[in-house]
């Protein structure tokens, strides 16, 4: 009956050491999960911004392609941005100031 005893013994030590390494590999699993979660906000994060960027850039370059197609033509400072705005503004102001030198009489 001794050596049953011993067994039973062993058995429950590898049962025990079996649920230590379960409940290890379950925390393990549940940290790991978390950190999924977190990545995944991340990368929803950096997606948005990612969408935000290319959005911005489309309407900088739409705005440049109209300034080139049209050069001193602004419809409002809404078509672009400020500093392509003030350009703009900038560029005509040196076009109407540049007409008024090659104009020999001012009118009034």
């Amino acid at each position: 009956m001794a050596p049953f005893v011993a067994e039973i013994g062993e058995l429950e030590a590898t049962r025990m050491q079996h649920e230590s390494t379960i409940r290890d590999l379950n925390s393990k699993l549940a940290t790991m999960q978390d950190r999924i979660k977190m990545l995944e906000g991340s990368k929803r994060a950096l997606e948005s911004q990612v969408g935000e960027t290319e959005f911005q850039s489309s309407s900088q370059i739409k705005a440049l392609e109209k300034v080139q197609h049209f050069p001193g033509v602004v419809q409002s400072q809404g078509d672009l941005p400020d500093n392509e705005y003030f350009l703009s503004f900038r560029h005509i102001t040196q076009i109407d100031i540049s007409n008024l030198k090659l104009c020999p009489y001012w009118v009034i």
